[in-house]
């Protein structure tokens, strides 16, 4: 996670979701249906939540389009809020 952390703005923008690793490329950005603005805020970060919480089944056929790597080992502790939102879904 400390090398996705240092992706973190529109021209270099790395999300992760699920243990996966996207690059979100600046082209995309301005495309993206919900705006620039959420992809600005999720750069850099872990995007598993507010990804699942606003996309439809259909964005996840074209997310693969995007894959650069698995993450290898999180870095930081998932809260007891997130486990047990993530254990809900």
């Amino acid at each position: 996670m400390k090398q996705v952390a240092e992706h973190n703005t529109p021209d270099d923008c790395w999300i992760v979701i699920g243990e996966k690793v996207y690059e979100i490329p600046e082209a995309w950005t301005k495309k993206h249906p919900g705006g620039h603005l959420p992809l600005k805020a999720m750069a850099g970060k872990d995007a598993t939540d507010a990804f699942v919480q606003y996309h439809p089944n259909e964005v996840y056929k074209m997310i693969p389009n995007f894959y650069i790597a698995n993450v290898v080992a999180k870095d930081t502790k998932e809260s007891i809020f997130v486990k047990e939102h993530r254990a809900i879904r």
